[in-house]
């Protein structure tokens, strides 16, 4: 018998680790250390979600980490979604689904507005099945241009939904265990962060907005080149002559950013009025 019970996140995560080994096992990421930041630290709150059991034993799990975002101009609390994972035994019975819907319910109990994720080609079909909206891919781009990507202020002044960072949440953001970031470079209006990619050569990029943040950057914004997954409000983004799209065909799994507005389940972002960027997913 299957059954799905609200999860408890707590320091004892060895059974919520195996079911990470068993449905990512190439994902080198998941250790003790990696879960703990992820779930236990995030200054937001602690994971959303649910878990999935059969005949005592965990065999799936959806989980959503708070954010705290910009929703069409107001403050807002959201899910992020990530960790979803169903044990291979219990796959093809929409498992996946009924924990997301159960964990938007949760979510909605206790005041969030929205569920967000980033989902993958073998996903995103399954989300809208469910009411999410499919916002629009993310951009992924090789770029050598490291600043100065996007008009912050108008930015934020059309986006939809962008992240609200604060000082704190930034801090821990950059002190993932398994790809810490660093801040290399500010302009007025912005922040400039890298982290590590697994392709040689490579570094992930992303400019977020500086607004009463006070972060410094520590230097080392050389020119190279860089990965920048992305989405920018089409009004705002600047010119793109140092940057190659690198087409579908050439992605391991285009990525796509859905959507569940929890008070108005009718509620659509505008696909060209969205600022999100690696930093506000589990993407690297």
């Amino acid at each position: 018998m299957v059954d799905i019970r609200e999860a408890a996140f707590s320091e004892d995560l060895a059974v919520p680790l195996a079911l990470m080994h068993r449905c990512f096992p190439d994902a080198p990421k998941y250790d003790t250390e990696y879960l703990n930041w992820l779930y236990l630290q995030n200054p937001c709150g602690t994971p959303i979600g649910v878990q999935i059991f059969e005949g005592g034993d965990l065999k799936g799990q959806v989980a959503g980490i708070p954010q705290n975002v910009i929703l069409k101009g107001a403050p807002a609390k959201a899910v992020l979604l990530l960790d979803v994972s169903v044990d291979e035994s219990l796959r093809g019975k929409g498992l996946f689904l009924k924990g997301t819907l159960e964990t938007a319910k949760i979510a909605k109990s206790r005041g969030f507005k929205a569920v967000i994720g980033v989902a993958n080609g073998n996903t995103w079909r399954g989300y809208e099945k469910i009411g999410f909206q499919n916002v629009a891919g993310l951009d992924a781009e090789v770029t050598l241009r490291s600043s100065n990507t996007f008009d912050a202020a108008k930015a934020c002044a059309l986006a939809d939904l962008y992240q609200d960072w604060t000082g704190q949440a930034l801090r821990w953001r950059m002190s993932n265990p398994k790809n810490p970031l660093r801040a290399i470079a500010q302009t007025e209006q912005t922040l400039v962060f890298e982290g590590s990619t697994p392709y040689p050569g490579l570094v992930a990029r992303g400019e977020i907005p500086k607004r009463t943040l006070a972060i410094k950057p520590s230097g080392g914004a050389f020119v190279r080149p860089s990965l920048r997954l992305a989405m920018f409000p089409r009004a705002a983004k600047r010119g793109g002559e140092l940057s190659v799209r690198i087409p579908d065909k050439l992605r391991p799994s285009p990525l796509r950013l859905i959507y569940l507005n929890l008070d108005n389940e009718a509620d659509r972002l505008d696909s060209n009025s969205i600022l999100f960027s690696f930093l506000d997913f589990d993407a690297i």
